[in-house]
């Protein structure tokens, strides 16, 4: 999925996670995301996985977290099909729809960032081939890539990867820098933690490049709350 900015924007986490990186804004700040979902709402089937979403006090409790982190209502980022899903390298892969997810978004300050959760029950063995597919993807030095969005094109360089030791059943963690056609130049983060059937899709989209102690931080954080759940 992608958040879109004003008149067009931006690829959820995800995606971000992660799956493809979009560009955009949320009251100004640069917003992207790697993970691509579809149509995620506040009220979707599973809104009560809502339950083990992050809570704006846990995002400034990360190691490195932004000051001011806030939770945003979901009406603020625009939300749209992502057309073009890519892995963090440009390979293009199969995305589950998100459309069920309960979903969360934050922003923060110093520097400026959105971040955004997305969890969601999958059919069994989905989330398991959709994090394979996109780690299969995670090739370091490999060259920059274009891809499409509902805003134009855009160009994803891939940065590296965050691990995330002992999280969850699955997981894989990127950050790129995108630039879009007609804009300027931001980082994107993506996550993808699997706990059985259920994926977390999270990703940072900010015009200074996060610190990977914070992805990491938040990224723990998460995969605890939905762990409670199992």
């Amino acid at each position: 999925m992608r958040l879109g900015r004003p008149g067009s924007f931006f690829v959820l986490l995800v995606p971000c996670v992660i799956v493809s990186a979009c560009s955009g804004s949320v009251e100004g700040r640069p917003t992207s995301i790697q993970p691509s979902v579809t149509g995620v709402t506040a009220g979707g089937a599973q809104a009560s996985l809502g339950i083990a979403l992050l809570t704006a006090d846990q995002v400034a409790s990360a190691e490195f977290a932004p000051k001011e982190v806030s939770q945003r209502p979901i009406g603020d980022a625009n939300f749209s099909e992502d057309p073009d899903p890519r892995g963090p390298c440009g390979k293009m892969v199969r995305q589950p729809s998100l459309s069920k997810g309960a979903i969360a978004v934050f922003t923060g300050t110093n520097p400026n960032v959105t971040l955004f959760e997305v969890i969601v029950d999958l059919p069994a063995g989905v989330a398991r081939a959709f994090v394979a597919d996109f780690a299969s993807d995670v090739s370091p030095g490999c060259p920059p890539f274009q891809s499409n969005t509902a805003s134009g094109t855009q160009t994803t360089e891939f940065i590296g990867q965050v691990h995330l030791p002992g999280i969850g059943d699955q997981r894989v963690c990127t950050e790129s820098r995108v630039t879009p056609k007609d804009g300027q130049p931001f980082y994107a983060s993506g996550a993808l933690i699997r706990v059985g059937d259920r994926l977390i899709v999270m990703g940072t989209f900010s015009s200074a490049r996060p610190p990977r102690e914070f992805l990491s931080s938040v990224a723990h954080l998460a995969a605890g709350d939905l762990q409670k759940l199992s």
